[in-house]
């Protein structure tokens, strides 16, 4: 099992902690960054006004039901049944699930899920709607961005040991490491991908385009191989 680490993201010259296993993002850093920009000649703004709106509420109960709905939902669980088989029920979200409060000395705050996070953050003014409308999508294009390029980087040396010619067998190697991360090669597999996945992905690309580059992989097989055993 990972450790949980606490990430750093800046947003609006500030930064904002998330947690690295579950991605939620701390709420109590924004509203500090929102109410130190406004403190000169503007309203600050309390958390709890926010979750007393029924509309958040409304939101709340919505994403469960589309979490849920999608799959996604959290970490199976162990429950015997009576005649001490595993039933593997799935915890599924529920409102309260969506928000956490750690009282820690490096993770204290209050802690979103990042998709309530993002309503909250647009709740606090329209000048931070378009701060994290902005933010959200700078983070979408960096992260496609970079996949693509470690993506590319991977294709040029297996085209160029000569290991991979043939589109097929390039596609191979797309297919085992999609496999290896999301357990599934379908087209259309990385769309519901969570960055850690795509950092895996990233990862992995980086690490076997060197192996090809260094002479240590030299056939498609051990490619191949080296992807499904990578740790």
């Amino acid at each position: 099992m990972k450790t949980e680490v606490i990430l750093s993201r800046l947003f609006a010259g500030g930064a904002i902690r998330q947690l690295s296993k579950s991605g939620f993002l701390n709420a109590t850093d924004i509203t500090g960054i929102y109410n130190a920009m406004v403190a000169s000649g503007g309203s600050v703004k309390q958390m709890n006004d926010f979750f007393r709106q029924p509309s958040t509420q409304a939101y709340m109960t919505a994403l469960c039901n589309e979490l849920n709905l999608n799959g996604n939902s959290k970490p199976r669980y162990s429950k015997m049944d009576a005649d001490g088989m595993d039933k593997g029920i799935a915890d599924i979200w529920t409102p309260a699930d969506l928000k956490s409060i750690k009282r820690g000395k490096n993770n204290m705050g209050t802690w979103l899920h990042p998709y309530l996070f993002a309503k909250y953050a647009m709740w606090l003014s329209p000048e931070f709607e378009v701060k994290m409308i902005m933010w959200i999508t700078d983070q979408l294009l960096e992260l496609k961005k970079n996949v693509g390029a470690e993506y590319k980087a991977l294709h040029r040396a297996l085209k160029t040991s000569g290991i991979a010619i043939e589109l097929w067998e390039c596609a191979k190697v797309d297919k085992c490491i999609a496999r290896k991360v999301v357990g599934d090669s379908q087209q259309g597999c990385w769309d519901g991908a969570e960055p850690e996945q795509h950092d895996l992905r990233e990862d992995i690309e980086i690490r076997i385009a060197w192996a090809i580059n260094s002479g240590l992989i030299t056939s498609l097989s051990q490619a191949v191989e080296a992807i499904k055993t990578y740790k």
